[in-house]
């Protein structure tokens, strides 16, 4: 204590006599410490969340996974928009096959070309989805359908971005799963009990779908 400040902080008391500021009981050495950060998620922890006025589950990032009903929209938007190149491509493909069937002189070989044409046709509709599946979720996370609906594909471990491999591994998967019908269903209404709300396409590439906000 001094009869004369020697700071800035120094307070007067009721004596007269003036004290340093770490002598006052509202003296603080400065701001509280930061609380630690969380533990890191170990993979295939799920971590819920209030979204609007409910509880979702979230992925690593705490973004909300995506609902079966957004992924079934996906689903139906982008079958639509492959499904509407090929029918393009099999009437511009088919079509004069067909013209020349009612031609007597040039049946016989417009039935073998229509045959060849339809497995032409076959084959490319898995390379036409491929490409239009792998890309875009390699390039952008997200398809024509995803987009639509507000949905994007990440990695289920950390949620960063998904690789080419990944994207080209889960189609892959997808079509395999389509082989059989029982193999189609599972995959699909696997997300409405699964607890990370991953199909089993989504388990093998190790990706998630979440809810853009």
């Amino acid at each position: 204590m001094t009869t004369e400040p020697n700071g800035p902080e120094w307070w007067l008391a009721s004596d007269g006599k003036w004290y340093p500021p770490e002598s006052h009981l509202n003296f603080r050495l400065g701001p509280p410490p930061p609380p630690p950060p969380p533990p890191p998620l170990a993979q295939g922890q799920m971590v819920y969340a209030t979204v609007g006025s409910s509880q979702a589950t979230v992925d690593v990032l705490g973004r909300p996974l995506a609902s079966f009903g957004k992924r079934v929209g996906a689903t139906l938007i982008d079958g639509i928009v492959v499904g509407g190149v090929m029918m393009v491509l099999f009437f511009a493909v088919t079509l004069p096959i067909f013209y020349a069937l009612v031609r007597p002189k040039e049946s016989q070989i417009a039935i073998g070309l229509f045959f060849l044409a339809w497995f032409g046709l076959l084959m490319l509709q898995f390379l036409v989805g491929a490409a239009y599946h792998v890309i875009s979720i390699a390039r952008w996370g997200q398809t024509l359908g995803n987009r639509a609906v507000g949905t994007k594909v990440v990695r289920f471990v950390d949620g960063a971005d998904v690789t080419t491999g990944a994207a080209f591994g889960r189609y892959g998967m997808t079509l395999l799963f389509t082989l059989t019908q029982i193999g189609l269903l599972l995959d699909g209404l696997w997300v409405l009990w699964d607890e990370q709300q991953q199909t089993l396409h989504d388990k093998v590439a190790n990706t998630s779908v979440i809810v853009l906000t």
